[in-house]
């Protein structure tokens, strides 16, 4: 049987992102908000992100590798793509034209999902009752080419995008709310 205590938090985690995902899509019906609509698809890709974490629990427990590789990859690519909706929710919140950062970002977004995809994942063993995997580096057996620094690198590229325009709309902001979520949000991301 899959690890109970991992169900129940991941399973609260989806409660919570479909709440926040329901509220938001239903905000963005009222008011054609766009960063509503971008932030809530990146709370669905979340809560599915959850789910699949899940689903890697049960097969964990039922021993089924081929499955939890499967559920392992999915996860991680719903949670990436959500991430890169959380890249359009800063640019839409922040009204950036920032058509470069969103390239690097779709960029960083594909090459991690390749390599999710085309590499095998190696198994590190069993935490909490769900499998963790690793892709080969540089510096961890089994050796091979650098994936996971290749994977570290594109999360920072990903991330730093929607990090300075939260910053730089604090510093241009008037508005103290405006400003102090705005640095909440670069914290957060």
């Amino acid at each position: 049987m899959a690890d109970v205590g991992t169900v129940y938090v991941l399973g609260g985690i989806t409660a919570v992102f479909l709440l926040m995902c329901a509220n938001l899509v239903r905000r963005y019906a009222k008011t054609k908000d766009k960063p509503s609509l971008y932030f809530g698809i990146t709370c669905l890709l979340w809560a599915l992100a959850a789910v699949f974490g899940i689903l890697i629990a049960v097969e964990t427990s039922l021993q089924n590798e081929s499955l939890t590789v499967l559920f392992y990859r999915a996860s991680t690519t719903s949670g990436i793509l959500a991430y890169l909706f959380g890249v359009f929710f800063a640019v839409a919140l922040t009204k950036s034209d920032a058509k470069r950062g969103i390239w690097l970002s779709s960029i960083a977004f594909f090459v991690i999902i390749y390599i999710v995809w085309n590499a095998n994942p190696a198994i590190e063993g069993v935490v909490g009752g769900t499998t963790e995997f690793t892709l080969t580096s540089l510096y961890k057996a089994p050796y091979g080419l650098p994936l996971i620094e290749i994977i570290i690198v594109s999360m920072s590229v990903m991330a730093s995008f929607p990090i300075y325009l939260f910053i730089h709309g604090a510093k241009v902001t008037e508005d103290r709310l405006i400003k102090t979520k705005s640095y909440l949000m670069s914290i957060g991301m």
